[in-house]
């Protein structure tokens, strides 16, 4: 998991999930690094969670701001959460009004343009000698004695 996910980060909350926080922990670290060595390949999102239910509005507040406090210990720097009214949230997202939002969080989710990764590395191995194929059916995998 190459990039943060604040959906992932929530269900780790609840039940706590340690192993879950550590790998959110790990992919913002490593998009931090990436951020830094290319940061043509990332960038900052702004990402809206509606929230429906008074008692999940804290919640959720209190997540985010501790989403991105964990982003910052990791290394990387995007806005802090924001809080929104339900007539804020509904205003950005009006197919929402049905649904009656209570309020919702906005926050900062990193993003990875994998697509241009795969095509930097496959353009960088070309570059020093290697043999780049693309849509090869693979019919049997080759081990030396010692099984590597």
């Amino acid at each position: 998991m190459l990039q943060g996910s604040f959906s992932f980060f929530m269900s780790a909350l609840r039940p706590w999930d340690y192993a879950r926080v550590k790998l959110v922990k790990e992919a913002l670290e490593e998009l931090a690094v990436l951020s830094g060595i290319s940061p043509h390949l990332t960038d900052e999102l702004p990402l809206l969670v509606p929230v429906y239910r008074w008692q999940d509005v804290a919640k959720h507040w209190a997540a985010s701001k501790l989403y991105h406090w964990l982003g910052g210990w990791c290394g990387r720097t995007g806005e802090s959460a924001q809080y929104l009214s339900g007539t804020q949230v509904v205003k950005l997202m009006p197919a929402l009004e049905p649904l009656a939002p209570k309020g919702g969080v906005v926050l900062s989710e990193g993003y990875l343009d994998d697509a241009r990764l795969g095509l930097y590395l496959a353009l960088t191995a070309a570059h020093w000698g290697a043999c780049v194929l693309n849509h090869v059916q693979v019919t049997d995998v080759v081990k030396d004695a010692k099984g590597a």
